[in-house]
């Protein structure tokens, strides 16, 4: 047992300076930023004008669970708009209304 405390107490220190052992809500911010950019490049054909995510940011709410702004900045003017992350130490899902988004670039 004594072989492995030094890796247990190691193993620990990390996980409080991560999230929870989970992302680092940085990281995080960076892959859903890059997630919602591919989103809106898919349906690019659609909008009337090209839209880039140019800022995340998230905030933990509890657990695995964040809550947040996405910044979009369109030609004309930036818009934000909320977002929900849900994460675990590798994996994400997110949440966000991309019809309001889109009504902001029609109307």
């Amino acid at each position: 047992m004594k072989k492995y405390m030094g890796f247990i107490i190691l193993a620990v220190a990390l996980c409080f300076t991560s999230i929870g052992c989970g992302q680092n809500v940085d990281n995080l911010q960076l892959s859903v930023q890059a997630e919602v950019q591919k989103q809106i490049d898919s349906v690019r054909s659609q909008l009337p004008c090209a839209l880039k995510v140019t800022k995340v940011t998230l905030i933990k709410k509890a657990g695995n669970e964040y809550s947040g702004m996405i910044t979009l900045q369109g030609p004309a003017q930036s818009h934000d708009v909320a977002i929900d992350v849900v994460s675990d130490s590798s994996n994400f899902t997110y949440q966000w209304d991309m019809n309001s988004v889109l009504q902001m670039v029609w109307y």
